[in-house]
């Protein structure tokens, strides 16, 4: 009966395609386990529906996909020790999965989401089955970041840190530079997605391996333009992503070993980028060396695109990030490389609108450092 009533799911006839719904989700109330081999089917013809025109396909669609999916769940899964292995196998996880992965060309947001959520359990509770598959999944699912709905992002990216954070190392870097290589094949993604993307893998990855293995990867590239505009965003998102306080907290203790050696790592592919390296040692607390390059800035081509970076330096330096170097600015005789570093940023720009915020936050803080530093000056007005 399931057969016969499987191929009307798609009937253009919207009475016959209702009715054959219904009946399918009273099999799945009823026969539990015995429907299992027909997963693959019945997802192939409810998912679609999901999206449909009239409302009460839509309902029943989505009762299906909610009753067959709290069955494979169930019956696949959650008491695999209660089952036979008969059992288990019978939900054909390859075939579901070609299944779900059609679903991605359908036109429908939710139809797209659905065919994710479906992937991302049957990742979770079985990620061995889904893997050896012979599709290529994860190429799937980086061609997948394109997609314009950001919901439909937001899924696949989190099928994507499932996958890598249950593989070796060896899997994750692979992971990392074929979404670097993805970046830089496609700049558009990179402008308008990067942010997200690496901020939403963020919250299911380490983000200090993320970076690290990034840093690795950008410090060997021979696309030298590509690594620059690729360390200018990373940068950004270190210094203002709230994902990754944790990692600035790292970088802040530099004292430590594990401080040093994040630094070390960082700094040496963020040399792809002047203004990156600047920030990072400004992060770091490294003043002095960050007074040290300066310097080297004077004999770099100072055109728009730099000087467009320093301006957003500047206000980072003002955002809440680097409130404790502003109060640092309090304590000349402790940060002395601090006021140097500043004033040759300072010194870089020319007579804009970061300048004068610039300027204006050093002159307030000489004001303050000079009456901090003049000895007898209060107790001078109050005898007068």
């Amino acid at each position: 009966m399931t057969e016969i009533l499987l191929p009307h799911i798609l009937s253009l006839d919207e009475e016959t395609q209702a009715t054959a719904l219904c009946w399918i989700n009273e099999f799945i109330s009823m026969a539990r386990e015995r429907m299992l081999p027909f997963a693959p089917l019945m997802l192939n013809g409810v998912l679609p529906c999901l999206s449909h025109s009239v409302q009460g396909i839509r309902i029943i669609s989505a009762q299906v996909n909610t009753n067959l999916f709290r069955l494979v769940y169930e019956f696949t899964f959650s008491i695999t020790d209660m089952l036979s292995s008969n059992t288990i196998d019978q939900l054909n996880v390859e075939e579901t999965i070609k299944v779900l992965m059609r679903q991605f060309q359908d036109v429908h947001e939710e139809t797209r989401v659905s065919a994710l959520d479906w992937l991302i359990m049957l990742h979770k509770n079985s990620p061995k089955k889904v893997m050896s598959s012979d599709i290529s999944m994860v190429s799937i699912l980086l061609s997948n970041l394109n997609d314009q709905s950001e919901e439909v992002v937001k899924r696949d990216l989190e099928l994507l840190a499932q996958i890598s954070h249950s593989s070796d190392d060896d899997y994750f870097t692979d992971f990392m530079f074929n979404l670097l290589l993805l970046f830089c094949n496609d700049r558009k993604l990179l402008e308008s997605r990067g942010s997200l993307i690496i901020r939403q893998l963020s919250f299911s990855l380490d983000p200090e391996r993320m970076f690290c293995t990034f840093a690795e990867l950008l410090e060997k590239d021979e696309d030298l333009e590509f690594a620059s505009i690729m360390v200018q965003n990373l940068n950004a998102i270190l210094i203002t992503a709230p994902e990754l306080s944790e990692l600035r907290k790292s970088l802040k203790i530099l004292k430590s070993p594990d401080g040093v050696s994040l630094f070390k790592t960082l700094y040496r592919s963020w040399c792809h980028n002047p203004v990156a390296l600047l920030s990072l040692c400004l992060l770091a607390s490294a003043y002095e060396h960050a007074a040290d390059l300066l310097p080297i800035f004077a004999e770099l081509e100072i055109n728009v695109a730099l000087l467009i970076q320093i301006d957003k330096l500047v206000q980072l330096i003002e955002s809440p990030v680097f409130t404790y170097l502003r109060l640092q600015l309090l304590e000349p005789d402790k940060y002395p490389h601090l006021f140097k570093c500043l004033y040759g940023i300072l010194m870089l720009l020319p007579q804009s609108s970061a300048f004068v915020t610039l300027r204006n936050r050093l002159n307030s803080v000489n004001a303050l450092a000079t009456l901090h530093a003049t000895p007898g000056v209060f107790s001078q007005k109050r005898c007068v």
